[in-house]
């Protein structure tokens, strides 16, 4: 298992869009079905379980960020609870709400943690 240390590694700005949208695009078929049928709720329950599921697994991570070599951990290193990839989940809400700023701390802060990830208290290490 992984931990972090004082020198991690940290997922930065440019990493992590890069696998939101690698994760955009395996969530667009299904989210334009469950739109298509006019069920947005749908799409939502399938975007939150696609998101907390698989960061919250032993993979502790998206196929997005698998691909860009990425995980979401605690602050400790260690692999997240289904709660808490669910707090982030919905934090991201919040991020994106201001303007999408609460993505862009992640450029700025010495831990490249956005907002969500300071809600949830987690951090996107690379592998």
């Amino acid at each position: 298992m992984e931990h972090y240390a004082p020198t991690q590694s940290f997922g930065g700005f440019w990493l992590r869009f890069a696998a939101i949208l690698v994760d955009g695009l395996i969530l667009s078929i299904p989210a334009w079905y469950a739109r298509s049928i006019d069920q947005m709720w749908l799409s939502t329950i399938m975007t939150w379980l696609y998101f907390a599921l698989f960061e919250s697994s032993k993979l502790r991570a998206t196929p997005g960020k698998l691909l860009l070599g990425l995980a979401v951990t605690d602050l400790a290193g260690e692999q997240i609870s289904f709660i808490k990839a669910t707090i982030r989940f919905f934090a991201k809400g919040l991020s994106t709400l201001l303007l999408f700023a609460g993505y862009v701390l992640a450029a700025f802060t010495p831990r490249k943690q956005a907002l969500h990830d300071f809600l949830a208290k987690t951090l996107v290490i690379r592998r």
